[in-house]
């Protein structure tokens, strides 16, 4: 159940509008662009939802998926069953902005009550990526508390539902001393952060800051701890080749100047590639005979397919979030600004990356 998709109407009909009430666009823009990543909108809709509305058992019992997604969206418009969990909440707020009704933009109340928030929370503004970082802990925590694998009656974890285990990407550390000894750590994250200034496309970047080495000899040995000794060395910084089916990326788009102490926001371009391959993520065009992924198999890889993009215009203090989203099944661009939602100049090539 977790791998069906949810289409959208058959009529070319643009995602429902989430109301702001004050200063919350980083949430809504949120919500749209998660709505819009098919692997996280399906595992959140098919959630056995003890709440509310149970999108899996009505398609079970044979309503149409469509139907059963509006049922939900339905649910979510009625004041007397609000949801307490994160999840749950976010739930009928994706489901709001599937299915409609789209002359009345969606309410971000359930989700915000759900935080422990009040309107005045909402009056105030928050940075986009750490809520982002936020928002998945929190669904996590409370999915791991509702769903446990058990095998022959016995407990066991962690859940396969965290949405987490379609997010996590981990960037490894190898250091090889002269000697040959291999030295390896791996740190894992929900997204990964590639530098904008002085970089021409994500992908350059990417290869940059993820896909780098490092040599350690004269008065800079490694201090290798099999051998005892100082050593040569070479450290390389790569991506585990078992990529989620989902990658998020952040732009720094944030420095801070040491010379006036204050920060300041980069907004030269950065070329954002419609598909990524495999061996984009992996190999650096100059890795050789380093390739993670060599040319045979290349041709294989599975691609991964844009499906939003967050855009904050302003400065580094103040400003205002937007999201250009992808319908997985017409494949058209909408870009969703609060309550408003039209086409996006994405559709058509034009479109300014300095966002």
């Amino acid at each position: 159940m977790a791998e069906s998709v949810v289409e959208a109407d058959s009529e070319l009909l643009p995602p429902t509008g989430i109301r702001n009430p004050g200063a919350s666009d980083y949430l809504a823009v949120l919500v749209q662009a998660l709505t819009h990543v098919p692997p996280i909108r399906n595992r959140l809709l098919f959630w056995d939802n003890p709440d509310g509305d149970k999108v899996a058992d009505a398609v079970a019992a044979g309503t149409p998926l469509s139907d059963a997604v509006e049922a939900c969206a339905r649910s979510a418009m009625e004041d007397d069953h609000p949801s307490y969990r994160i999840t749950g909440a976010l739930q009928r707020l994706m489901a709001r902005c599937i299915a409609g009704p789209r002359e009345q933009a969606a309410e971000l109340r359930d989700l915000a009550a759900a935080f422990g928030w009040s309107g005045a929370d909402l009056a105030q503004g928050h940075d986009a990526q750490e809520l982002y970082a936020v928002l998945i802990g929190a669904l996590d925590s409370e999915l791991a508390a509702d769903t446990v694998v058990e095998v022959s009656g016995e407990a066991v974890g962690p859940s396969p539902n965290l949405i987490s285990s379609l997010l996590t990407v981990s960037v490894k550390r190898t250091i090889t001393c002269s000697e040959g000894h291999v030295s390896e750590r791996a740190d894992p994250a929900f997204s990964l952060q590639v530098r904008v200034a002085g970089q021409l496309s994500l992908v350059a970047s990417l290869h940059d800051t993820f896909l780098t080495s490092e040599t350690f000899d004269g008065d800079n040995q490694y201090s290798c701890s099999q051998c005892g000794v100082h050593r040569d060395a070479i450290m390389r910084h790569s991506l585990d080749p078992d990529l989620p089916p989902v990658l998020v990326f952040t732009l720094a788009r944030i420095d801070f100047d040491f010379i006036t102490f204050t920060r300041r926001k980069v907004n030269s371009s950065l070329e954002i590639p419609a598909t990524l391959s495999k061996a984009d993520l992996l190999n650096r065009p100059d890795a050789g005979a380093d390739a993670d992924v060599d040319a045979d198999a290349d041709a294989d890889a599975p691609a991964y397919q844009l499906a939003a993009v967050v855009c904050h215009s302003g400065t580094a203090n103040a400003g205002h979030y937007t999201a250009h989203v992808r319908d997985p099944a017409s494949q058209t661009w909408w870009l969703a600004d609060d309550a408003n939602v039209e086409p996006s100049p994405l559709a058509d090539g034009e479109w300014d990356p300095r966002r």
